[in-house]
């Protein structure tokens, strides 16, 4: 391997799929990206999404996403590689500063800036101070610790049934829904209507997950309950396909 810097073509083919990576250590030719992998998730989910997906993409056909805890349109996102891909979905995130950003960035989604949190509950938004990912819905004014800013009401709520209800188009499948709350996910589980709005595969953070045994985790043997099976684990998230 030369240590010299990436190739022009390398930079331009990062560049091209939204963001630059510099190569110092390594030259690189556009025939070497047919081995590359390109992944916009913080530890990889969407590439184990692709394997799922893959006749889907090889044809070249739409999918559909749900994005719950979206956080940025592009970088550390689950969605990303998909809607660059020609999916489209619903995105959902209590951080009012990111909208103006899924405007530029995908304008086919739709945004929703709202808490997933019971409608009867205060809830409040608590900004992470250096890591944004980290922010949360909180039930009251006081950050949960020093690593947060004071949290700011929160005046929209919304359960995932309604977020379905609403602005799922009629008769639309869900291929996956990524989700990412933070310690809200019991609560935003068990808000959906299982009935009715059944996505085909799960990513679900899991924070304390046992690798070993994910089905100890309460969350995930909610999901498993409710007909499906998990198809891998990628710290902290735990990966599960629809069986029934």
């Amino acid at each position: 391997m030369s240590l010299k810097p990436a190739s022009v073509e390398a930079i331009a083919a990062l560049s091209s799929v939204g963001r630059t990576h510099f190569l110092t250590a390594m030259t690189m030719n556009a025939q070497d990206f047919e081995h590359i992998n390109i992944s916009f998730s913080i530890s990889g989910e969407d590439l184990v999404l692709r394997k799922q997906f893959k006749e889907k993409l090889l044809r070249g056909e739409p999918g559909f996403y749900a994005d719950f805890g979206s956080a940025d349109p592009r970088i550390g996102s689950n969605t990303y590689l998909y809607y660059a891909c020609g999916w489209n979905g619903i995105c959902v995130d209590a951080n009012p500063d990111i909208a103006p950003a899924y405007k530029v960035y995908r304008p086919r989604d739709t945004f929703i800036n709202a808490a997933i949190a019971p409608n009867d509950a205060p809830a409040f938004f608590a900004k992470g101070i250096g890591n944004v990912g980290s922010s949360r819905i909180v039930t009251t004014a006081q950050a949960p610790s020093d690593a947060f800013e004071q949290p700011a009401p929160v005046s929209n709520t919304i359960s995932l049934r309604d977020v379905f209800d609403r602005h799922l188009p009629s008769g639309q499948k869900i291929d996956f829904m990524s989700m990412d709350l933070e310690g809200g996910e019991p609560w935003a589980l068990r808000s959906n209507d299982w009935g009715k709005y059944r996505p085909e595969v799960i990513v679900l953070e899991t924070d304390g997950v046992d690798s070993a045994n994910p089905l100890a985790f309460d969350t995930v043997k909610f999901i498993a309950d409710k007909g499906y099976a998990c198809i891998g684990v990628v710290l902290p998230n735990v990966i599960m396909r629809r069986v029934n």
